[in-house]
This record gives structure tokens, sequence and C-alpha cells, in this order.
């Protein structure tokens, strides 16, 4: 049986970072003050997204860091990463990573 959810650490950006790859998540994410800490340039949504966060509470996001570039065994991949507060993680790459990469 394969795992929901893997954890280990690759580089965002040429940082390390704490990455979780979830099934269950939709969307990807990166954590707010880790994308400020990366300081690349942030792009308005024209519409918020709308986020059921763990413990059920909707949460808006209305920015997202475009073409965030991860390091994964050697091979470059680019994604986008909706920021949001996360709890023990830098990234969290979703179904949407998952599908376009054929993970």
């Amino acid at each position: 049986m394969i795992p929901d959810v893997i954890a280990s650490t690759f580089l965002v950006h040429d940082v390390y970072a704490k990455v979780l790859f979830d099934s269950g998540a939709n969307q990807s994410f990166i954590n707010t003050a880790f994308c400020q800490a990366l300081n690349q340039p942030l792009i308005k949504l024209s519409q918020a997204c709308t986020v059921e966060t763990a413990e059920g509470n909707p949460t808006n996001i209305h920015e997202v860091l475009q073409g965030a570039t991860i390091e994964l065994l050697g091979y470059k991949f680019t994604t986008n990463l909706l920021p949001m507060n996360l709890a023990g993680f830098y990234v969290v790459l979703g179904m949407d990573w998952l599908v376009t990469n054929h993970a």
C-alpha cells in the first residue's frame, strides 16, 4: 500500500526546505514565512482562492508564487505555490503538482 503522504527535505529556490507530498491536498502551498524569506515576488490572483484548513476553517488566499523551482534528486521542477501558514512544513505539494508531473 502506498502512503497518502511522503515528506523529505529538498531544494526550493536553492534553499533546503521540508517538503510534504500530500495526495489529499488539491493544491500546492508554501509557508508564508518561508516564502517571505525566499524574497520572490508574489502575483495577485484575479480571484481569491478559498482553502479549507486541516481544522476545517476556510481561508482566502489572494496571491501566488508562480514558477517556484523545486529540485528533486537532481531534477528541477517548476510549480505555482499558494502562500499560507503551514505547521511543520515549508512546502506542501498537492494533487495539482502530482498529476502534472505524473507522480
